[in-house]
């Protein structure tokens, strides 16, 4: 079929992209269509607006990530993103992808899950509440594993990501996704995840089954408690700012060149994590401080050591 040449070697799921393309040509996308009409409105990612742009906990997406450091960074609020439009609009793709994802899996006859009956999502939290993760979907009756409920997961490629992940698979050419979708598993006790790609460049989509490694689990569980948890900070991966991962950091200028940081909560020496996620502050009595109060501080902030 046209679209569906994969080399051999490759870890492409085949008896699903088939009959994915087998259902879009039955009925020229119509029940695609029907499906999608269905979604979309309740994919609250999509138009969602937030008026602080931090997360709250460290993310399983984060914890892939090469350098720890990164990871302690952005769960301490260290730099306030600010993309320009482009990066906007691509992150906003993403999140649109998935209801083309879902509805294409229904039209095809499976059956796919995106959040329980009272509309909240399929999610997880660890570490005393201060990492966690949201799952994309649950997915049943993929061909070959009918019985067997798996996670599933989806993301987008550009065509030289493309090209990489088909060669290589996603553990090699995207360990962060592959890292992502083990915890997920381990926290859903699944035993499988659909990878589900799309290359932005043509649509030509690439499906993988994964398996649930629990060694790799339990030692990324222990890593999310041991950065969420530190004051200091994690070694720097290379101590050269020109170094490949350094270079297109977004903390570059923080952790090589000692660029000022956000003022938050987060990285004053007065606050202190407590457990279901929360953080107290020393010299309000304990009190508790809410996602906005982290946010805007206090004039009583001293900047971690670390830092």
């Amino acid at each position: 079929m046209a679209g569906l040449e994969f080399d051999a070697s490759s870890k492409a799921y085949m008896p699903l992209l088939i009959l994915i393309e087998q259902k879009l040509r039955a009925d020229q996308g119509n029940r695609y269509r029907q499906e999608l009409e269905k979604v979309v409105m309740e994919q609250r990612d999509i138009y969602e607006q937030k008026k602080i742009q931090f997360r709250s906990h460290m993310g399983a997406s984060l914890l892939g990530k090469k350098c720890k450091r990164d990871i302690w960074y952005s769960f301490r609020w260290v730099k306030e993103p600010n993309f320009d439009g482009r990066m906007i609009r691509l992150f906003n793709r993403g999140h649109l992808e998935e209801t083309r994802f879902i509805a294409i899996l229904r039209q095809a006859g499976l059956d796919v899950w995106f959040k329980h009956s009272d509309g909240s999502q399929f999610a997880f939290s660890n570490c005393n509440g201060h990492y966690g993760g949201s799952l994309d979907s649950v997915v049943k009756g993929v061909p070959g594993y009918e019985n067997i409920p798996m996670l599933g997961e989806y993301k987008t490629h550009s065509e030289k990501s493309f090209t990489k992940l088909v060669q290589l698979g996603v553990k090699s050419s995207k360990p962060e996704h592959w890292t992502q979708m083990n915890q997920y598993m381990g926290h859903y006790k699944l035993t499988h995840a659909l990878y589900l790609a799309v290359n932005k460049n043509n649509d030509e989509l690439y499906a993988e089954i994964v398996e649930f490694n629990e060694e790799e689990f339990k030692f990324d569980v222990t890593l999310a408690l041991t950065i969420s948890h530190s004051n200091r900070l994690p070694a720097k991966i290379n101590n050269s700012p020109s170094f490949w991962l350094c270079k297109y950091c977004d903390f570059t200028d923080i952790c090589h060149k000692k660029a000022p940081i956000k003022i938050t909560c987060r990285t004053c020496k007065h606050v202190t994590m407590q457990e279901g996620g929360v953080w107290s502050c020393s010299v309000l009595n304990d009190l508790v401080l809410d996602k906005e109060m982290q946010y805007t501080g206090c004039g009583k902030y001293i900047k971690l050591e670390e830092l």
